[in-house]
């Protein structure tokens, strides 16, 4: 909890009383603190990003946030969603989180480098795996980068400026 800046407490008046847990996490206003980036118009083909998680809330959420910095976002909750998804939208970058079951990130990130239409995307490793074996791991498949959640949108924003011509 601490991580994001929350706490618990937990509460008992005794044996037999039951007990009272409280879980605080401070709330975020997307309107309020939305980012004021400087953008120009993307070239051709730029700025498209694939959000691939199997926790929905999360992918949803990153996509809604990555999509108020300018970028054209796509959304897939598994492997083969990702792939079709891919396929129709040929992105720039992937965000994969390496948990997604069936293949796991790191398989979908070798066939997207086999795809003709994801062939040339960047790979970012998208995860709560943050040992640096795991990190040498994703390196050695063709990861361009490897973050470590909680990870916050400005931090991804500014790395995919610095990774694909023309952004920023």
């Amino acid at each position: 909890m601490s991580l994001h800046g929350g706490s618990i407490d937990a509460f008992s008046a005794g044996a037999g009383q039951g007990s009272t847990f409280t879980f605080r996490l401070p709330a975020l206003d997307i309107g309020a603190e939305r980012p004021k980036v400087q953008r120009s118009a993307p070239a051709s083909g730029e700025g498209r990003i694939l959000i691939v998680d199997d926790n929905v809330d999360s992918a949803d959420t990153m996509g809604i946030i990555m999509a108020s910095f300018g970028y054209e976002v796509r959304t897939a909750y598994d492997s083969a969603s990702a792939i079709a998804e891919a396929v129709a939208f040929v992105p720039q970058v992937a965000l994969l989180d390496l948990s997604t079951p069936e293949p796991d990130g790191m398989s979908l990130a070798e066939h997207f480098q086999q795809m003709p239409e994801t062939k040339k995307t960047l790979l970012i490793a998208y995860s709560g795996y943050g040992r640096q074996e795991d990190i040498e791991k994703t390196t050695k498949a063709g990861f361009a980068h490897h973050l470590v959640k909680p990870v916050d949108a400005e931090t991804i924003h500014k790395l995919i400026q610095s990774m694909i011509p023309g952004e920023g």
